[in-house]
């Protein structure tokens, strides 16, 4: 899904669909990035906005393996949402540097609406396609947010029932 804005420089959403079964990882990932779109749709925006849903990795690493390189100098930054959906406070894991423009306003928002959010380096909190889009080559900088550890993770429990309106809605205003 992709909106264009006022500028070529790109904001990227990504999401997991691969995950069956899986409630919070990580339809409430895809489920926030849509909401997403569709709120920003009905805007004009400075930036240009895509949204990927992709299976873990393996998605993102076909998706880049076939842009142009001018397409690719146009992403200004990642933002991977995945298990957003359950009860517990945010957790932001950082950019591989942990000093980009993109962790100064995560960690500003963040302090100001979910004061108890915790942070992270670079795969100190869950590890996902952020390895990818930081990769040599491509080096776009990208946050994880997500609501990390549950115990139903990867469970039969990573149901419906662990997922609440209010939390993804709260995933959207992040």
């Amino acid at each position: 899904y992709f909106i264009k804005g006022q500028t070529d420089e790109t904001i990227i959403f990504n999401a997991h669909n691969c995950h069956a079964g899986q409630a919070n990882d990580d339809i409430s990932g895809v489920v926030v990035g849509i909401e997403l779109m569709r709120m920003l749709s009905k805007t004009k925006n400075k930036y240009s906005y895509r949204l990927i849903v992709a299976p873990e990795h393996f998605g993102t690493v076909f998706y880049l393996s076939d842009l142009p390189k001018e397409v690719l100098k146009t992403f200004k930054c990642v933002f991977f949402l995945e298990m957003l959906g359950n009860n517990n406070r945010f957790a932001l894991q950082e950019t591989f540097s942990g000093q980009s423009e993109l962790d100064v306003a995560a960690h500003y928002y963040l302090k100001g609406s979910n004061p108890d959010y915790f942070s992270d380096k670079f795969r100190k909190i869950v590890g996902n396609d952020e390895t990818v889009w930081e990769a040599p080559g491509y080096e776009v900088p990208t946050v994880s947010l997500s609501r990390w550890p549950y115990e139903e993770y990867h469970s039969s429990l990573d149901d419906e029932k662990i997922i609440f309106e209010d939390r993804l809605e709260e995933g959207v205003k992040a």
